[in-house]
């Protein structure tokens, strides 16, 4: 494999950081129209390549959407990309559904 010019690649999957603002859907619905979704997370290595992505383009710790969502199912969280739902790492107290309104994933370290 061998991603295309701005992408990075971890093992056999590649990765670009958009620094637009969207809301979760919208972030999703870029990344399809480009073959691709929102980032899906398998391996603390994976974890800490996508955060050392994010703060060499965007200069800090910004907060990014990542692709998995609980919304057809409360609390059952599935990626976007169809991959297997195998690394969690939530903050403590997370994920806690607040005022019910929440059913994207977002990183923020």
């Amino acid at each position: 494999l061998r991603c295309q010019h701005n992408w990075s690649q971890f093992e056999s999957r590649c990765f670009r950081i958009f620094r637009t603002s969207s809301n979760w859907m919208g972030a999703e619905q870029n990344c399809v129209k480009m073959n691709g979704h929102l980032a899906s997370l398998h391996s603390k290595d994976e974890y800490t390549f996508l955060q050392d992505l994010v703060v060499s383009a965007t200069g800090s710790n910004a907060e990014t959407w990542l692709g998995a969502t609980d919304v057809l199912q409360e609390n059952v969280w599935v990626w976007t990309d169809g991959s297997a739902f195998d690394y969690r790492n939530w903050s403590a107290g997370q994920p806690d559904d607040f005022l019910q309104l929440e059913h994207c994933l977002e990183m923020n370290f």
